[in-house]
């Protein structure tokens, strides 16, 4: 079984806090701040990355055979400066293309 490539990221926030998100392809990933604005992206893989949101601080990683390089600063770009992001994971968006993904 295949199974599609995911966006994984961690974005700081500017009181010190951190907001995570774990997206599957072709849907959407939202940073809802609560008034806060986003500092910084900490962490950002499309492809077949690996971690937890429950813990992103130390067990967030991306694989070089599948990972979307422009992921990160796509992201910046999106979201640096805002309280609220909504951020679309799709493999043309990010020019993404794993041969081998996840069985």
């Amino acid at each position: 079984m295949v199974l599609a490539s995911l966006l994984l990221a961690s974005v700081a926030l500017a009181a010190q806090h951190t907001a995570c998100a774990i997206a599957n392809e072709d849907t959407e990933v939202v940073f809802d701040c609560g008034g806060e604005l986003i500092s910084a992206v900490q962490f950002a893989s499309f492809g077949t990355p690996v971690g937890s949101c429950e813990n992103s601080g130390t067990t967030l990683q991306q694989f070089a055979s599948c990972h979307a390089h422009a992921t990160a600063v796509l992201l910046e770009e999106r979201c640096l400066g805002q309280a609220t992001c909504i951020f679309q994971a799709t493999a043309e968006s990010l020019a993404a293309s794993c041969s081998a993904r996840r069985a």
